[in-house]
């Protein structure tokens, strides 16, 4: 009986780790202050807001970059070129959806791979906190960051909980079968 209540709890701990992660995968995580001089005889500073996602990034003139365009495009300094991070944003968004992807499978599937999207749910956040870093190095600082990168660590942690309930479910099952 106490085996289908862990159960239980880490399928929902599993599914609100993933709902959660969909909600940081969707949001902005990175939201920038650009201040650039445009060369020309009378030089006039402006200011570029421009908000990070790790697939995409939004500029405060409408335009929007996705994909490949925003990852490699080193031709405008308000993309991620500058800071050096369309690695670490690449890295985020295959991570992120590669957690995702774990994370349902282990939920309506194979149980036994609950460790998955744990491990890559961390290496996620360690990819993160070098962008984190990079963005220090430019003056950005923890401000800077959205409701989408904050996400993540929530997620991180339900997915432990999942992972760590699914091994109690476990030891219950064995022992009730002894038992």
């Amino acid at each position: 009986m106490m085996y289908r209540f862990f159960r239980f709890l880490s399928d929902s701990l599993l599914f609100c780790a993933c709902c959660i992660l969909l909600v940081s995968i969707l949001s902005p995580f990175l939201s920038a202050h650009y201040y650039f001089q445009r060369w020309g005889q009378i030089p006039v500073e402006r200011d570029f807001t421009v908000i990070y996602w790790s697939y995409r990034a939004s500029i405060e003139n409408g335009l929007d970059i996705f994909l490949n365009n925003y990852w490699f495009n080193s031709a405008d300094l308000a993309l991620t070129n500058y800071l050096n991070i369309s690695w670490a944003l690449i890295a985020i968004f295959i991570l992120q959806t590669l957690t995702l992807a774990f994370g349902i499978i282990s939920l309506l599937k194979i149980r036994g791979i609950r460790i998955i999207p744990f491990v890559s749910s961390v290496l996620t956040i360690l990819v993160m906190i070098q962008v984190y870093v990079k963005a220090s190095e430019v003056g950005l600082g923890l401000k800077t960051y959205q409701l989408g990168y904050w996400l993540n660590y929530p997620s991180m942690f339900l997915f432990l909980l999942s992972f760590t309930i699914s091994i109690v479910a476990k030891k219950k099952k064995q022992w009730e079968a002894c038992h």
